[in-house]
């Protein structure tokens, strides 16, 4: 086997050696990359939104009307109940 055909090099017609997945291999690269952009302005997203700060404040607010609404329902329940008996 000549040097470099394991890792994917081919000598052409003029001699030189090139990459045999040439395109494939820069293709890779640049969808990495443009992965690695999109993770980065996501996290940058979600920081200025409020990040977990604000997401922990606006799920326990949201509990607590849940709950007093919950409370509330249950105790009109019980209240239509007692006159009955």
């Amino acid at each position: 086997m000549p040097y470099g055909t394991a890792l994917g090099f081919k000598k052409r017609a003029d001699g030189k050696q090139v990459f045999e997945k040439e395109g494939v291999y820069i293709m890779d690269i640049l969808n990495f990359v443009i992965a690695i952009v999109a993770l980065i302005l996501a996290v940058l997203a979600f920081q200025r939104t409020g990040g977990t700060k604000d997401l922990k404040k606006t799920t326990a607010e949201l509990l607590a009307k849940m709950e007093k609404r919950m409370r509330e329902e249950e105790a009109s329940k019980v209240e239509k109940e007692e006159p009955q008996q």
